[in-house]
C-alpha cells in the first residue's frame, strides 16, 4: 500500500470559532447569535446557543428538561436500551424513576463525548462524559454553562482574574479552578450543582464492578462493548479518522477495528525530513521519524486510504488564526497539524476516532513499588509540576490540591480505585485533554470507544503490575490481529530481529 503524503490546501477557511461548542444560561449572548453557524433554542427558563453541528437532544416535561449535548451512544448493559430515540428522554425517565441517583447509574455505560443539562424542581445540574472530553465551564453566580472557557470569561468582572497559578502551569493542577475566580471546570465524575457552584462526586464510591469478573469475561466484554460503538460510528455515515502512530494505543486502536479499517481514512503525523530518511536532530524529529519508519511497516494492515501530514516551517494559517484558536482552546496544543486535517476532512460532521485515553487504564502516574500514600504522590506530582516557577507557586499548587481533594470528596473514593488513576483520569483529561479537543474541534468531533466508565473499570481492575505493561491491551491485540505484535510499540525492532536474527550471518 502506497500512502499518501498530505498538500495542504491553499483554498482552507480561517478557523471557526467555538466550533463544536454551546452556551445555557437565563438570557441568550448576543455575540453568539452573531456566528451564522450557531442556533438558538428556547428552554423553559432558559436558552441554549449551539453550534449547528453539535446534536442537541432535549426532552421537556412542563417547566423542567433534560438536554444532551454531543454524541451519546447507551451501551447495552446498561439501564437505557441502546435503539433510543432520544437519550434526553431516557434520561428523563430514569430521573422521574429514581432522580438523579438513577441518572448517575445511567450515566455508567452512556458511551460518546457529550454534556447532559438536568433541570427539575427549580434546580439544575450538568455532567460530562465519563472523562470529561466534552468541556464544561460554568459561572454559578449567572447561572451559566458552556463548553469555553472564552464564552463565559468575556463579560465576567476583570476584578476578579485570579493570578495565583501561572498561565502555562499544567491545567491539571488548577484543579477545578481558572484563571476567574467566577468561572470553574466540572471535572469528571461529578455532579455540578450550578446554584450553589458546587461539584458533588457520584463515581468511584462503590467498589470496581469488574473486580468480580475473570479474565477471559473482562476480555469477551470489552469486546462487545467495543464492537457495538464501531457499528454506532459506521452507522453515523460520517466520514472517519484514525490516527496511525508507532504506539501501543494507536496500535490497540487499529486492531479493535480488525475487519473494518477501510471504513476510516488514516493518517499520520510525521516530518518532511523523516520522509526522506535523513537522521533527526531533536526528540520530537526522532519520535517523528521513529513513528513513519513503524507506520510503514505496518501497511498491510493499514486502511487503504492512509496519508502522511507533514510538519512543515509555512506556519501561515496557524499565525493569522491564533487569535480565534486562542479563544477556542485555554491551551494550545499541536496546531500545526490542524490544515492537514482540515484539508482530508473538510466536512464537518467527520468523526476522528482516537485512543489517548487509554493511558488512564495503565497505572500512568503511580509508582510500582512505592511506600508513599495516594495523596503523598498527588503532593510529588504537583510539586513536579510547579517548582519551575518559584516557592510562591508551589505554595499556591499545594493549596490547590489540598482544596481539590476536599471539593471532589477524595475520601469518599472506593480503595479499590488509586488516587494517581483518578488524578490522571480526572484532572488530565477534564482540564488538558478536553483543550485539545476544542482546538481540533474546528476540523472533526472525536470519540473513543474507551470513553464510558463501565469500560474504564474493566481496565482498572488489574493489578497495577498487570497495568503498567499494558497487559490488557497487549492481549486484545493479539486476540484481534496476533500479526500487529511482530512490529514494537514505538521501537524499530520487531520479534524476528529480538529472538532469531540480527541480519547478518555468523560466518561474515
Amino acid at each position: 500500500m502506497a500512502s499518501n503524503i498530505v498538500e495542504v490546501s491553499d483554498k482552507l477557511s480561517g478557523p471557526m470559532l467555538y466550533p463544536r461548542g454551546y452556551y445555557f444560561g437565563p438570557d441568550a449572548q448576543d455575540e453568539l447569535d452573531q456566528l451564522s453557524y450557531f442556533v438558538r433554542r428556547e428552554l423553559p427558563g432558559f436558552v441554549i446557543q449551539h453550534d449547528e453541528v453539535l446534536e442537541c437532544d432535549a426532552h421537556i416535561s412542563g417547566a423542567d428538561f433534560v438536554v444532551v449535548l454531543g454524541k451519546a451512544f447507551p451501551l447495552s448493559t446498561g439501564e437505557i436500551p441502546s435503539v433510543v430515540p432520544s437519550v434526553a428522554e431516557a434520561l428523563w425517565t430514569q430521573f422521574e424513576a429514581g432522580g438523579l441517583d438513577a441518572v448517575e447509574r445511567a450515566l455508567y455505560d452512556l458511551a460518546g463525548r457529550y454534556a447532559v443539562i438536568l433541570h427539575a424542581d427549580r434546580r439544575t445540574a450538568a455532567y460530562n462524559d465519563a472523562a470529561g472530553t466534552r468541556s464544561v465551564f460554568y459561572d454559578a453566580s449567572r447561572r451559566r454553562i458552556s463548553s469555553h472557557y472564552d464564552i463565559l470569561v468575556r463579560d465576567a468582572d476583570p476584578a476578579l482574574a485570579d493570578h495565583r497559578l501561572p498561565a502555562a502551569i499544567g491545567p491539571q493542577v488548577r484543579w477545578t479552578s481558572t484563571a476567574h475566580k467566577s468561572i470553574r471546570a466540572l471535572i469528571a465524575n461529578q455532579r455540578l450543582e450550578l446554584e450553589t457552584g458546587s461539584q458533588r462526586r457520584f463515581f468511584p464510591i462503590s467498589e470496581n464492578r469488574a473486580a468480580t469478573l475473570d479474565h477471559e469475561e473482562r476480555v469477551d466484554l470489552l469486546e462487545r462493548l467495543w464492537e457495538e460503538q464501531l457499528d454506532w460510528l459506521e452507522s453515523l455515515n460520517v466520514p472517519l479518522a484514525m490516527s496511525i502512530t508507532g504506539g501501543m494505543d494507536s496500535r490497540f486502536m487499529l486492531a479493535m477495528a480488525e475487519g473494518r479499517a477501510d471504513a476510516f481514512r488514516a493518517l499520520t503525523y510525521t516530518t518532511p525530513e523523516a520522509l526522506r530518511g535523513e537522521a533527526p536532530k531533536d526528540r520530537w524529529s526522532e519520535v517523528m521519524y521513529g513513528d513513519q519508519e513503524i507506520v510503514k511497516k505496518l501497511s498491510p494492515f493499514l486502511p487503504e486510504d492512509h496519508s502522511f501530514i507533514c510538519r512543515t516551517k509555512d506556519a501561515a494559517w496557524v499565525r493569522a488564526g491564533k487569535g480565534v484558536m486562542d479563544r477556542n482552546s485555554v491551551s494550545p496544543h499541536g496546531r500545526w497539524i490542524l490544515p492537514g486535517y482540515l484539508t482530508l476532512f473538510p466536512q464537518r460532521d467527520a468523526v476522528h476516532y482516537r485512543g489517548n485515553l487509554l493511558e488512564i487504564g495503565r497505572y500512568y502516574q503511580g509508582q510500582l513499588g512505592s511506600t508513599i500514600s495516594g495523596a503523598e504522590r498527588l503532593e510529588r506530582l504537583t510539586q513536579a509540576s510547579a517548582k519551575k516557577y518559584g516557592p510562591d507557586v508551589v505554595e499556591s499548587a499545594m493549596a490547590h490540591l489540598r482544596d481539590g481533594m476536599r471539593q471532589l470528596s477524595y475520601d469518599a473514593v472506593h480503595e479499590s480505585y488509586e488516587y494517581p488513576d483518578l488524578y490522571y483520569w480526572e484532572n488530565r483529561h477534564s482540564r488538558w485533554y478536553g483543550q485539545v479537543l476544542n482546538e481540533t474541534d474546528v476540523a472533526f468531533d472525536t470519540i473513543t470507544p474507551f470513553n464510558v466508565r463501565r469500560i474504564i473499570d474493566l481496565f482498572l481492575a488489574y493489578d497495577v503490575r498487570d497495568r503498567k505493561a499494558g497487559f490488557l491491551q497487549r492481549e486484545m491485540i493479539y486476540r484481534k490481529n496476533p500479526l500487529l505484535t511482530f512490529y514494537g510499540f514505538n521501537e524499530s525492532s520487531d520479534l524476528y530481529r529480538a529472538h532469531v536474527s540480527n541480519g547478518k550471518p555468523v560466518g561474515g
